[in-house]
């Protein structure tokens, strides 16, 4: 049996074996963290994607990218959502698991430091807040994982206001507040469609979300 003995083996990286996988660097640097301190620049007004999502909007609540890991999903709906919104502080992004709730996304109570607790607005609420404040910019809602969690379940009562033609009415809320869905926000989501959740998330959003389809491609 060869034993190696210090200095005399060679480190080989994934890049030196030339199975470097795709997104990564030499040194490996993945570009994801190159991206949080050089974000990436908007998409040109005529990429093919960006032009068929801002049609699809006019008519659906939302546009929910479909396909398998690693097809690009979740950096397009980001690209799209910042792209058209302007700025990356009117775009929010969330991630659904199979415990997600809907305290965990319309409204919530939450502990205080003198051990009550508070009725809280989460996500959903707070964007459609910050998108009625400021009804001349567009809003942004970001949903990685869509079909990992119940969306009839996690939307409530607001799964029916997302549509085109409800936008602006008023509804209740479980909590008994009210609130209203505007129509400067929009809603991006991707899915997996091998997730357990794909039959639920078919049934409630089809007349909703339009489905743009991510492919594998072999370039």
């Amino acid at each position: 049996m060869t034993r190696l003995t210090a200095g005399k083996a060679r480190h080989l990286t994934a890049a030196d074996l030339g199975v470097a996988p795709p997104g990564r660097r030499q040194g490996g640097q993945d570009l994801e963290q190159a991206a949080s301190v050089n974000p990436p620049a908007p998409l040109a007004a005529d990429d093919p994607i960006l032009r068929t999502v801002t049609d699809l909007l006019g008519d659906y609540g939302g546009v929910l990218f479909i396909g398998p890991p690693g097809t690009s999903k979740s950096h397009y709906a980001t690209l799209v959502a910042e792209t058209l919104a302007g700025s990356p502080d009117r775009v929010l992004t969330v991630q659904f698991h199979p415990s997600y709730q809907y305290e965990d996304f319309m409204q919530g109570y939450v502990a205080t430091r003198d051990e009550g607790m508070q009725l809280t607005d989460k996500h959903f609420v707070v964007i459609c807040k910050a998108a009625a404040t400021y009804p001349d910019e567009r809003y942004f809602l970001v949903i990685d994982e869509l079909s990992r969690a119940d969306p009839g379940r996690v939307f409530g009562e607001a799964l029916t206001y997302i549509e085109r033609s409800k936008r602006g009415q008023t509804f209740s809320l479980a909590s008994g507040d009210t609130l209203s869905v505007p129509p400067n926000l929009d809603i991006l989501a991707t899915m997996n469609p091998l997730d357990r959740g794909v039959d639920e998330v078919d049934a409630a959003l089809n007349r909703r979300f339009a489905k743009y389809a991510m492919d594998p491609s072999e370039d």
